[in-house]
């Protein structure tokens, strides 16, 4: 399910809202990785924005 995650917020804004000890972190690291040459490189198209929670989300 990780996996499906990281691959899902590769294609569209998501939030996860797992339990403690289920992946996000291992989610977000994955997410980093897959878009690296894109932080690398900045681009005008591309942000990447990780909030602990959805209330942080909101703002």
């Amino acid at each position: 399910y990780q996996l499906a995650l990281c691959k899902k917020a590769m294609e569209e804004n998501i939030i996860v809202y797992l339990e403690t000890g289920c992946g996000k972190t291992h989610i977000a690291v994955l997410l980093m990785y897959e878009l690296g040459h894109m932080i690398r490189k900045p681009q005008k198209s591309v942000c990447v924005f990780l909030a602990p929670t959805v209330h942080l989300v909101q703002q």
